[in-house]
């Protein structure tokens, strides 16, 4: 009996671990959408208009996985083609698209075995009220 219930409660503790990573909805990440594009940025640094379809922000926000954005326009960088491959979450504390779905977002590509993917920069709530009240 000790045993199972032993057992029962590393389960329930286990399941329960990734929503107390985040200490509140405040610190979960969302991908950053600029306006207008940062001035000062790295030569590597891409800057995409995109729109993320509805579909594609769907799913497990939790999880880290690869999305499809359709890109409306290359601010900056030699980007050429109408759709980018980018990741999302990869934190137990993600919220991918609380910001909204199309935008500018800056980042990076990163090679894969299957292609270019998009690594967009993320910013918390607390992070992104900081920014905004800094302007």
């Amino acid at each position: 009996m000790l045993r199972a219930t032993l057992l029962v409660s590393a389960l329930l503790f286990a399941s329960a671990t990734p929503a107390l990573a985040c200490r509140s909805a405040d610190y979960a990440l969302g991908i950053v959408f600029e306006e207008p594009a940062p001035a000062h940025l790295s030569r590597e640094t891409f800057v995409l208009d995109v729109t993320f379809p509805g579909s594609e922000t769907q799913g497990p926000s939790r999880l880290r996985r690869i999305v499809t954005a359709n890109v409306r326009r290359v601010v900056r960088g030699d980007f050429a083609g109408e759709a980018v491959r980018v990741e999302i979450g990869g934190r137990t504390c993600s919220s991918p698209f609380r910001f909204g779905t199309e935008g500018l977002i800056v980042g990076h590509l990163r090679p894969t075995p299957d292609g270019d993917v998009f690594i967009p920069r993320q910013e918390s709530v607390i992070a992104r009220r900081r920014r905004l009240e800094s302007r």
